[in-house]
């Protein structure tokens, strides 16, 4: 299997990754720290890309660079691979009631789930983060900027079908309030040394 990592970069709004995306609402490119990125207003910008960059990996390693951004709904899903409502994954946050957000992610897969979430684990908004989840062939791992949060186990099988989308979850729900950079998909397991380390700048 090649095990080089699918690196997606949502720098514009007509080709993510050679896919033509179906774009929701109004989402902006704006300039980000590391270059453009694309901001979601938390109401209705989204996007739908068709591939599913999870086809055939019975282990990985997901990034994603985002900002979450105050004032948003207090359940976001800004990424969502997979199908709408079988077999899938998510990231998520969770925003408090002092300004603050913690990650949720999910996993469904052949009849078996996982979350991961935790209000122990809270971090400011309105600043860059890299959240990764790490999956072993069998227990899921979650990071942000590089630091474990929480584990758990999973019977997975390989999630083919679907396709993937940000800024909102499938079925046009949970908006996002905030912007995404890049989407780094390794096809095996990374530790924290290899992790991508854009909140750093």
């Amino acid at each position: 299997m090649n095990k080089q990592p699918i690196q997606i970069y949502f720098n514009n709004l007509d080709n993510i990754f050679g896919n033509k995306p179906i774009v929701i609402g109004n989402p902006k490119v704006i300039d980000s720290p590391f270059g453009k990125a694309v901001e979601f207003d938390g109401q209705k910008d989204g996007m739908l890309i068709n591939m599913n960059p999870l086809r055939g990996l019975r282990q990985f390693t997901i990034e994603v660079v985002f900002k979450p951004y105050s004032s948003g709904s207090a359940e976001q899903r800004f990424l969502h691979i997979g199908e709408c409502h079988g077999d899938r994954l998510l990231f998520e946050t969770r925003l408090t009631d002092n300004g603050q957000w913690y990650l949720d992610t999910f996993i469904a897969s052949g009849g078996s789930s996982q979350a991961l979430m935790s209000r122990n684990y809270c971090h400011y908004l309105d600043k860059w983060y890299v959240a990764a989840l790490v999956f072993n062939g069998n227990e899921i791992t979650n990071y942000v900027n590089g630091n474990q949060e929480l584990m758990g186990q999973l019977k997975y099988k390989s999630m083919d079908a679907g396709q993937f989308s940000i800024g909102v979850r499938q079925n046009l729900m949970s908006w996002f309030r905030g912007s995404l950079y890049e989407v780094r998909i390794t096809p095996q397991v990374l530790t924290p040394d290899g992790f991508l380390r854009y909140n750093d700048r």
